[in-house]
């Protein structure tokens, strides 16, 4: 995601949750944002197959 989309993204989210995000809280959750959307990069370009499925239940 760019920038753009990035805070495009947050703006909108937030007004959907009626969540107030200040101008001073802003960059902060915009650069977490950023962060996190990295992190799940590698996760989201994995291809999952057809006969992949969560599991039902879940154990250790």
């Amino acid at each position: 995601m760019t920038s753009d989309e990035i805070e495009a993204y947050v703006r909108a989210a937030a007004a959907a949750l009626e969540l107030p995000i200040t101008a001073e809280q802003m960059p902060g959750v915009l650069a977490n944002f950023a962060r996190l959307a990295a992190v799940a990069a590698p996760v989201n370009a994995f291809d999952l197959g057809p006969a992949d499925e969560a599991a039902p239940v879940w154990r250790p």
